[in-house]
């Protein structure tokens, strides 16, 4: 597919496939220009080939710049001077850098943008400081301004009239623990609409966006890659000309001025932004988004997304022999010690975290690992590395390592380290690294469970500095130095469940963690909603984790939620007596299945929500989701019943293709049949299931069959 970057004067053309995107310096001021899904990369009019006569209009009347920056409290929007552009080719895709000059401020930007072929520009600035003084970077936006404008709004008046609200909005905004997938759906009416995370971190939400042009038939997506507080706005704008429409927006981090001190000399590099922009609806954005994350994040595949089990220690290892057994028994891959493994015996995991020593176990864990690799699994240790526990020795020698705001610990207790100080990054750089080599670690995962609201605060160059812009840039360099020194090891994200599914850490793990809450209706939702951002196979799902998830839903509705993620099986049992064997039998049915069929499938899978964007307010009767390889010879799709009552579900494949020929399994009860795909895709396939939180997986495959 075509990828490029182009410059005519002052004026800049990225193309990604069909999605086009202009940006003109007009006075001045670095603008927005034309967006197009429409493929077609010129205006009609030779010298307004680009458009810059049409951005000029609006120019300095709205606010329509690529980016915004707020340097020493003041606004750089405009007095920019463009010196230079280039591009380059980086693996499979195009980099483009246009070099920006302020004429106020001391203050060189670098305009990056990656372009690959899924129609997502990923934009980030990198901000020069050329003065002999530090500079208070107080707030950035990476991007922003004209997402679209219609010109003729009278032409839809009649769609308004009958209620189609030009431009509809999807997010996933909950930031409260077990809240993580659900999402809220709204016109963005006249005015400006505007979503946070204020946790500390990217939150129990994602910072991710999908609005639709009602009017144009367009969808714009967009993510912003960052792992602390955030903002972004939608406004509906009306100009002077009431015949027109405009939709604008701005994303970034948020935090108290200034978020980023700049040293004389120093260059900071921006949050990054994921843009992308299609026609065709919610399949074709939700896949090329899929697509476009794949692209940027670690390369996954059967040898790192594998299906495990884990346990929390809460005394000796005595049980852990046992354990490993069933789970190996089970089909498992890797085991993962999690909590509690370390640290003071008088303290439990959660306030002995920092001492990552192992002295309860004889200063070693080769005997546990020896036992996990003995039984064909990888060993995998859990570490929740920000910390230092109430209990720990860490924070009896180093009180002042806390996150502090206001002269007192940012969280209430003192237990988030601060890493934005260089000293205590090279702490926690070195525990973790040394439990890598120490433990010969197969997997690791990372566990965050604590919150800061507005994050902490240090004196930095004569200014009160928050934090979180630097501890964000550490905790990026920790996870970038283990990929880089065990390329290995199969890595897991957490964050007191799924806080901080953002592209920043999404971009650094194999998988990350969904919920904590993983319990019917909500767990399918979370899994549906979440797949609409993020890919499925690196959604991790942690069953049997909730002490009530046994309470809703049948057996096998509880393990056909697995076929859509990425699970894992908490607690196997200490002895022959957790052994239900007719539970087993059951459990290695699917753990078989997923690692033969549904793993093979979802990897790289396309796919298709039957019933996006399912809310928390449990109305809603049906989740029908699907997945489906993408040259369309096999594929899968659940459906799940919410209400109770025996009605009738009217399923049609979307991954499939009319000229081919599939043979259908229904997993409930191994019935198969063969089918023509068109008489799949036109009349479809009745679905009949009896009660609430009841299901099906039905299972397609191309065959030959006469």
């Amino acid at each position: 597919m075509v990828k490029r970057f182009e410059t005519e004067g002052e004026n800049a053309r990225y193309i990604s496939g069909l999605s086009v995107y202009c940006e003109h310096l007009i006075d001045g001021r670095f603008v927005t220009g034309m967006r197009s899904a429409s493929g077609r990369p010129y205006y009609q009019g030779g010298e307004d080939s680009l458009g810059k006569n049409w951005a000029s209009r609006f120019c300095g009347n709205y606010p329509i710049e690529a980016f915004s920056l707020e340097i020493d409290g003041m606004s750089l929007h405009g007095r920019w001077k463009w010196v230079s552009s280039n591009s380059f080719d980086e693996a499979e895709a195009v980099h483009s850098v246009i070099k920006l000059s302020n004429e106020i401020c001391r203050v060189e930007t670098e305009v990056h943008t990656k372009i690959d072929e899924t129609g997502f520009f990923e934009r980030w600035l990198e901000i020069k400081n050329l003065s002999d003084k530090p500079m208070a970077l107080s707030r950035i936006e990476p991007m922003r301004g004209l997402l679209w404008h219609v010109n003729d709004r009278k032409e839809h008046a009649g769609r308004r009239a009958a209620g189609d609200e030009p431009f509809t909005l999807t997010t996933l905004p909950f930031v409260y623990w077990g809240y993580e997938g659900y999402t809220d759906t709204r016109a963005v009416s006249p005015g400006t609409v505007t979503f946070e995370s204020f946790h500390g971190r990217s939150g129990w939400g994602v910072p991710w966006f999908s609005v639709k042009n009602n009017l144009s038939g367009e969808t714009a997506v967009c993510h912003l890659e960052w792992s602390g507080n955030w903002e972004y706005s939608l406004t509906n704008l009306t100009p002077v000309e009431q015949n027109e429409i405009m939709l604008l927006f701005g994303i970034g981090p948020k935090a108290r001025a200034p978020q980023r001190m700049i040293a004389a000399g120093e260059t900071v590099v921006s949050p990054k932004v994921h843009l992308g922009l299609f026609y065709g609806g919610d399949f074709s954005a939700v896949n090329q988004t899929l697509k476009h994350v794949r692209n940027i994040s670690r390369k996954a595949d059967e040898k790192n997304l594998l299906i495990g089990a884990a346990r929390i220690v809460d005394g000796e290892l005595d049980w852990l022999e046992n354990e490993v057994k069933l789970s190996a028994e089970a089909g498992m891959e890797y085991f993962m010690i999690d909590a509690g493994w370390y640290g003071n015996w008088n303290a439990n995991w959660y306030n002995s975290t920092g001492d990552w020593n192992v002295t309860r176990f004889g200063n070693t864990l080769e005997t546990a690992r020896e036992i996990i690799q003995r039984h064909g699994m990888k060993f995998c240790l859990w570490m929740e590395l920000e910390t230092m526990g109430s209990g720990s020795e860490l924070r009896k020698n180093h009180p002042e390592w806390a996150l502090h705001r206001d002269g007192k610990p940012a969280d209430g207790e003192g237990r988030i380290l601060d890493m934005s100080r260089p000293e205590v990054f090279d702490f926690v750089l070195s525990e973790t690294l040394n439990a890598f080599a120490e433990h010969k670690l197969d997997g690791f995962k990372v566990d965050y469970n604590t919150c800061c609201s507005e994050h902490g605060e240090n004196f930095t160059e004569g200014y009160i500095e928050n934090s979180s812009w630097r501890y964000v840039e550490a905790l990026y360099k920790i996870f970038d130095r283990i990929a880089e020194e065990f390329p290995d090891a199969v890595l897991e994200n957490c964050a007191g469940g799924g806080g901080r599914n953002d592209l920043g850490l999404f971009r650094r793990f194999h998988t990350s963690c969904i919920s904590d809450y993983t319990v019917l209706p909500r767990g399918i939702k979370q899994v549906n909603n979440l797949s609409m951002a993020l890919p499925p196979e690196r959604l991790r799902y942690y069953y049997r984790h909730y002490p009530t998830y046994h309470s809703y839903g049948s057996f096998e509705t509880q393990l056909n939620i697995l076929m859509f993620c990425n699970p894992l099986f908490v607690g196997f049992g200490r002895d022959e007596s957790w052994k239900n064997a007719d539970e087993a039998a059951v459990v290695s049915k699917y753990v078989g299945l997923f690692k033969k069929f549904f793993r093979p499938v979802m990897i790289g899978c396309e796919v298709f929500h039957h019933t996006p964007s399912l809310s928390h307010d449990n109305t809603e009767k049906w989740c029908a989701l699907e997945f489906s390889s993408p040259c369309r010879s096999k594929g899968y799709a659940g459906v799940f019943e919410f209400l109770a009552g025996r009605d009738e579900y009217i399923f049609k494949p979307a991954g499939i293709s009319r000229q081919k020929k599939y043979r259908l399994t229904f997993l409930s009860t191994n019935e198969s049949f063969a089918s023509d795909g068109a008489d799949l895709a036109l009349r479809g396939l009745p679905i009949i299931l009896d009660g609430a939180l009841a299901s099906e997986i039905i299972m397609y495959e191309e065959t030959d069959e006469k």
